[in-house]
């Protein structure tokens, strides 16, 4: 991509707002795409023209520099001609100050031909992560909020006709400025997280940064505007569906309007925001604006495989089949393979697999996991499928079947590939030991191993304190491990305890879901596949720093102390779990473990070394206390239907507690619980 010669039009930008900004703003972050990915026009052939115009156009030299940069412009024009024209990006509210060729679309976000949505990059994803909690309807506690200052008559009309008003809370800041304080981003973030809906009125621009900051703190953002409804991708998104949009004119009406919206149809906007939320990220933003075609995800079945293989596919330039139907069957187009799914290995060998008689060409792939299947040898007795939302539809009577699965809308984007809907969910299985090989781990060993082949776990890591059962694994299971690195055993080279060897053993797993299991314990498959399904089900209003408890540990003796089953489905937090203390059935819990945990927990948790032996026989119920006091969006969910079979040896470490651990826990652990919130 060729740049304009003069560096005033890649100034960086000196300032930081919104105050959640952590990243590139539109403009800068669709240059870096273009570069990094050698592009310099669009799918209809318009050449782009590079230049940041916020980060010059806002410094008070622009004015003096304005003549020069404009015969830069030219000069740049003038050496790279286009038959099909130009197209530029800007995010500046009154879009290029610079004259520009006759007929250049401007993809803008407040002005210009397209619009945009008016975003930027937040790689630590602060507004989402503040709303870990997401309330429901009847939690929010106002009806409708706004913070911030009046830039525009539009927020003033809302200011003077809504201020006062039942369930209405305006907080107005004096004078504009970039500088937005703690105080301040607080009363924001708190007021729109307890709000029904909040108004995010056009501001100097048509559009603002609030509309979208909003759906990221689960609230429905209200959009007021005056001449032009600057709403992105209206051609792909029916707004109706996840906001308010009104004239300024309907103000009066909008009070009646919200009160008008039944819980039931206030969780369908949020639900709907949820299906089509990744086009509001700067990735497919940019692939927008590029007109790159749609991914599809190719499941292909064959005779002895398990599970499907999936394949990323893409139609090649105008020949998107989903635009050209017939009678409901896709036509004939040409596919680009971009990767194999995890389960495919080998060198593809696509020649004859096709969407109508065409080829699908090899692209790069990197082969992954143990499955080896060559699509060329007998393609017919492969079960190729294409899914999106719609109705099954036949690809091509060559192939055996095809259904529908996912088009670009359901790909989610992230800088380093496309992913074909939400990942799957995979678990790390960690546990500690110490001289438990000979009664349990050389009989739960060969289950887990089976789950790990059946794809219920993702890998197996052990950390063993004294090498004894370390010794024993690698003897029985030389041979396997050699070839499944996924099993992996560990001897520490002291003796930590069992909380540091917890802490220790969480650290060699890959995933940030851990089940963080005693090895005198047994979690069946059962506890898996519920597991999994809670997570797929629920992981959009979990908090990152989550821990799904078991609500029942079985014992030989069908132990009441054991079954938390009237605690199923609560999720406790820092500010509720005081209303839970007293019943007895939490207090055993909270000393259980047995879960599924974060691994953003165990990575980031601090502890006192000095009281490690003290706490040995109540390591648990500690660790949940620091958790508790050290991550705020904390959420201990128990999970209905998640047991696992619960066993006291007479070698643990619960029945070689030092005689302290109960004063410690009854003076010092607990009346820190009772004091959290």
């Amino acid at each position: 991509m060729k740049l304009i010669n003069n560096i005033l039009f890649y100034v960086n930008n000196s300032v930081t707002y919104p105050p959640f900004k952590n990243g590139y703003y539109l403009e800068e972050y669709f240059f870096e795409y273009m570069k990094t990915n050698n592009i310099d026009k669009n799918s209809e052939g318009r050449k782009y023209i590079p230049a940041l115009w916020t980060n010059f156009q806002i410094e008070g030299w622009f004015t003096h520099k304005k003549e020069e940069m404009q015969q830069s412009l030219d000069e740049y024009i003038k050496e790279n001609p286009s038959e099909n024209g130009y197209f530029t990006v800007v995010q500046y509210d009154d879009g290029p100050l610079l004259r520009l060729p006759e007929g250049t679309i401007i993809y803008g976000a407040c002005s210009g031909t397209i619009p945009l949505p008016l975003i930027y990059e937040d790689r630590n994803n602060t507004l989402v992560k503040l709303n870990s909690r997401k309330f429901e309807y009847i939690e929010k506690e106002l009806l409708c909020s706004f913070v911030g200052t009046i830039t525009h008559n539009v927020r003033e009309f809302c200011k003077n006709i809504l201020s006062g008003r039942e369930g209405f809370t305006m907080h107005i800041r004096n004078g504009w400025s970039t500088d937005v304080n703690e105080d301040l981003q607080k009363i924001f973030v708190d007021n729109t997280i307890k709000s029904k809906f909040a108004l995010a009125p056009r501001g100097y621009g048509r559009s603002s940064f609030r509309f979208f900051e909003i759906f990221q703190l689960g609230s429905v953002p209200v959009y007021v505007w005056d001449d032009i409804e600057w709403l992105p991708y209206k051609d792909k998104i029916d707004y109706k569906k996840i906001c308010v949009s009104i004239h300024i004119s309907e103000i009066n009406n909008l009070e009646s309007i919200l009160k008008g919206i039944t819980e039931k149809e206030y969780n369908e906007m949020i639900a709907e925001y949820e299906r089509i939320k990744h086009m509001f990220g700067l990735n497919e933003m940019c692939k927008y604006i590029v007109g790159q075609g749609s991914c599809y995800a190719l499941s292909l079945t064959a005779p002895g495989v398990k599970r499907p293989l999936l394949l990323v596919v893409e139609p090649l330039r105008g020949s998107d089949p989903t635009t050209n139907l017939v009678g409901g069957v896709l036509q004939p187009c040409n596919l680009r393979l971009l990767r194999a799914a995890e389960g495919f290995t080998g060198t593809p060998h696509p020649s004859g697999a096709s969407c109508g008689q065409s080829p699908l060409t090899k692209g790069a792939v990197k082969p992954r996991s143990s499955l080896d299947v060559v699509l060329a040898d007998d393609l017919r007795s492969v079960d190729v499928s294409i899914r999106c939302e719609a109705a099954s539809r036949n690809i091509d009577p060559f192939l055996e079947s095809a259904t529908i699965v996912a088009d670009s809308e359901r790909m989610k984007s992230t800088d380093d590939e496309d992913k074909f809907g939400p990942p799957p969910v995979k678990i790390s299985l960690c546990i500690t030991t110490m001289d438990r090989f000979e009664k349990f781990l050389s009989k739960n060993l060969d289950k887990y191993l089976d789950y790990l082949i059946d794809d219920l776990i993702d890998e197996i890591i052990i950390c063993d304190e004294n090498g004894n059962d370390y010794k024993q694994i690698n003897e029985k299971y030389e041979n396997l491990m050699k070839t499944m690195p996924n099993f992996r055993v560990y001897k520490n080279k002291e003796i930590l305890g069992v909380f540091k060897n917890k802490l220790k053993v969480c650290s060699y797993a890959k995933n940030n879901y851990i089940a963080l299991i005693d090895s005198d314990n047994f979690p069946d498959k059962t506890y898996f596949e519920t597991a999994k399904k809670y997570i797929e089900n629920n992981e959009d209003k979990m908090s990152i720093n989550v821990i799904l408890s078991p609500s029942y540990a079985k014992t030989l003796s069908l132990s009441p102390f054991l079954n938390y089953k009237e605690l199923e489905n609560k999720v406790l937090t820092k500010s509720n779990i005081n209303l839970y203390l007293r019943n007895n059935k939490l207090l055993v819990l909270l000393n259980t473990g047995n879960y599924i945990i974060s691994k953003t927990i165990t990575d980031n948790i601090n502890y006192d070394n000095n009281i490690m032996e003290i706490i040995s026989g109540c390591d648990v119920v500690y660790f949940n206390l620091l958790a508790f006091l050290q991550f705020p969006d904390l959420e201990l969910r128990v999970v209905e239907g998640l047991e696992y079979s619960h066993y006291e040896s007479d070698n643990g470490e619960y029945h070689r507690r030092d005689p302290r651990c109960d004063y410690f826990k009854e003076q010092i652990i607990m009346p820190e619980y009772y004091r959290l919130c």
